[in-house]
Order: structure tokens, then C-alpha cells, then sequence
């Protein structure tokens, strides 16, 4: 039985990256386990996270205007008046307060996923998905529900499934995963991946990049050069599996070490955007990961060596993977979810109330 219609508006680009709609889409998947109906709006430049969502059954209407612009406000408005959602679900920097309050007047229940803290929130639940801020850090109206920390971060469902499976490290040859995120990546990608292949200890390279990314003939290059040492693949869907295989991943940010905390794999981190960098310092606290710097400041030599010195210590990796799986248990997105039904009667009551006065 369906119990009712929610709407997500995210956005994703080969600038930005895909983070906001992979952490949308753990929300999804939770939220459709409770037979909720759900509709992405998105403004994405590749067709591959598209069909990615429609695997998961949701709807997704492709917008032509990003979420903060004027024409893509209004998109948001007509299709609240149209499908008549339960929850709006916005994931956007974008949006001011003064949208969040009329979209709060529009539906019993309105959640905020925000990295940046920078307005006071009007929205039934802000979610800041940023792992070294606190609900303290954060400006809210009186009512609002704040969800901070590790126990909400969002992780999808294949990577928790990894995790039971990575209980222990693979063997096989030293193989570190590379993924620096879904937008154009290839030709920093063979940067990197030529710097880890140049260490004959690094036995392994698995290179993740979009199936649209310029620069793949720079990595096939790189591949020439090392034979049988760099596999390339443009199918992200396994990711989850490919680090099950792997004992080191190198990455950009988003939310890809997150996820990985949660699988249990030392990380690498080199946020290519400035609004990672704060993910990647709280990993390092928590002892998940090794944040080098900003990608632009950090030499492919330098990330090699990195690699080198952590495969080599046996104790620090099997400590670093420890660490991630106590902080992140993968359990956030069912967090969020049961406080979105929870608020859910109570704002259906309220706001019925104020709609009839």
C-alpha cells in the first residue's frame, strides 16, 4: 500500500559531483522500505544517475534550471501543487529561508539536507550531513528537528551490505581502488593512477570514472604503460563490491568515504570541492582516513607515498578500518526516517489545524 507522495530536490553536476544524489537516494531506498512513493527533481548533466535511481523504482522528472534559480523554485511549487507530496525532501545550498518557510506552508513536512549552516531553518528536520558540525552549530526556528553527527550519515543500502562482507581484509594482490568522484575525473584520475602504478608495491589499480568523462584516452595511456595493472571502469553501481576487493581506496570527497568508513576500507582523501574538506578533517579525527590536502595542493608522488606507508603498517590499517565501522554504522538514512514519521503526525495535525484557523 502506498502511503503517501514525497518529492526530492537534488541536483548534480560534473562540477559539483554526485554526492547530494547518492546520500538522496539512501534516504529514498529507506524511506520506499516504509512504502512511501518517491519522485527525484533534478538537474543533472549525465543520464547514468538517472537510470541509476529508476533501478530503484522512484520517478524522476529532469529539470532544465538548477533548484536555487527562480524557474527552478517554480518547477518545485507546480509539482507540490500536482502530485500533492507528504514531504518535500530538498538538498540544495541554494534555497533561502524565506522558500523553505512557503514550502513549509505547502506540505506537512519539509526536510533540509544542508552542508552549509548558513541560514536560520523554517524546515520540519535539517540534516546536516557535514560530519564536524553539531546540532549547536546550526541557527533553527523554534519546532525544527536537527539531526547532526555520525549517527545520520547517509550510506546506501549496497554499501551496507558491504560492510558484512569486508568483515575481513581480501587477499590477493595489493589492489588500491581509486574513484575521485562522478564528475569530469578522467584526466586527474591517470595523474593519480600513474603516480600509485610508478610504486611497484602497489600491485593493483582500479580506476573509477563517468561514463562521460573527457581525458580516457590519458588513462588508456597509463594503462599501456603498466600492463594488466590499471583496470578502468565507468559503471559506478559496483562500487560497494569493489571495495569488498580492494585495500586502500584513494578519493575526492562527497560521500563516497563515508560510505567507506562504513565498509571498513583505510581512505585516502583529496576533496576536489572546498565543502568536502570538512568531511575529510573529521575522518581523520575519527581515524578512518588520511586527509592530505586539497586535490590541487597534493602531487600524485605524494599520494603514492601515502598509499606506500599505510599498506605497509598492518597495525594502523586494520586500526584505521576499525574505526570506521565503530563511528559509522550505516543505520542513519533508518534514523531519518523515523523521525520524519514521527514528525510526520504531528506536522499533519498542527498544519491541519492552522489551514482551518
Amino acid at each position: 500500500m502506498n502511503r503517501g507522495s514525497i518529492l526530492l530536490r537534488v541536483d548534480g553536476s560534473a562540477v559539483d559531483g554526485m554526492g547530494r544524489i547518492a546520500r538522496c537516494l539512501a534516504l529514498a531506498n529507506a524511506l520506499q522500505r516504509r512504502r512511501y512513493q518517491m519522485t527525484f527533481i533534478t538537474h543533472v548533466d549525465n543520464n547514468a544517475w538517472p537510470d541509476r535511481i529508476r533501478r530503484h523504482r522512484h520517478g524522476v522528472v529532469r529539470s532544465s534550471h538548477l533548484a536555487g534559480t527562480s524557474a527552478g523554485r517554480g518547477e518545485l511549487l507546480r509539482e507540490i501543487e500536482t502530485k500533492r507530496p507528504s514531504v518535500v525532501v530538498t538538498d540544495s545550498s541554494e534555497l533561502d529561508e524565506e522558500y523553505l518557510a512557503l514550502l513549509s506552508h505547502r506540505v506537512p513536512l519539509v526536510i533540509s539536507i544542508d552542508e552549509s549552516a548558513s541560514i536560520r531553518f523554517p524546515s520540519d528536520i535539517v540534516l546536516n550531513p557535514t560530519l564536524g558540525l553539531d546540532s549547536k552549530d546550526i541557527d533553527f526556528y523554534p519546532g525544527t528537528q536537527v539531526l547532526a553527527g555520525t549517527r545520520y550519515a547517509l550510506v546506501r543500502s549496497e554499501f551496507r551490505r558491504a560492510r558484512n562482507v569486508r568483515a575481513t581484509e581480501p587477499g590477493g594482490a595489493t589492489r588500491v581502488l581509486l574513484s575521485l568522484g562522478g564528475g569530469e575525473v578522467a584526466r586527474d584520475t591517470a595523474k593519480i593512477a600513474r603516480g600509485l602504478l610508478e610504486e611497484k608495491t602497489l600491485e593493483k589499480v582500479d580506476a573509477v570514472i563517468a561514463a562521460s568523462s573527457e581525458g580516457r584516452d590519458e588513462l588508456r595511456a597509463v594503462a599501456e604503460d603498466f600492463p594488466g595493472r590499471l583496470t578502468i571502469t565507468t559503471d559506478a553501481r559496483d562500487l560497494a563490491i569493489r571495495i569488498t576487493k580492494s585495500h586502500l581506496l584513494v578519493t575526492g570527497g562527497g560521500n563516497t568515504p563515508i560510505e567507506a568508513a562504513c565498509v571498513g576500507i583505510p581512505t585516502i582523501v583529496i576533496p576536489r570541492n572546498k565543502r568536502h574538506e570538512m568531511n575529510a578533517e573529521r575522518l581523520e579525527e575519527i581515524g578512518t582516513a588520511q586527509y592530505l590536502g586539497p586535490f590541487d595542493q597534493v602531487s600524485p608522488d605524494r599520494v603514492a607515498k601515502a598509499a606506500v606507508e599505510i599498506l605497509a603498517d598492518n597495525f594502523e590499517r586494520k586500526a584505521m578500518s576499525r574505526s570506521g565501522r565503530m563511528s559509522i554504522d550505516g543505520r542513519g538514512a533508518d534514523r531519518l526516517v523515523t523521525a520524519t514519521e514521527i514528525l510526520l503526525r504531528r506536522a499533519r495535525r498542527t498544519k491541519t489545524v492552522l489551514a482551518a484557523a
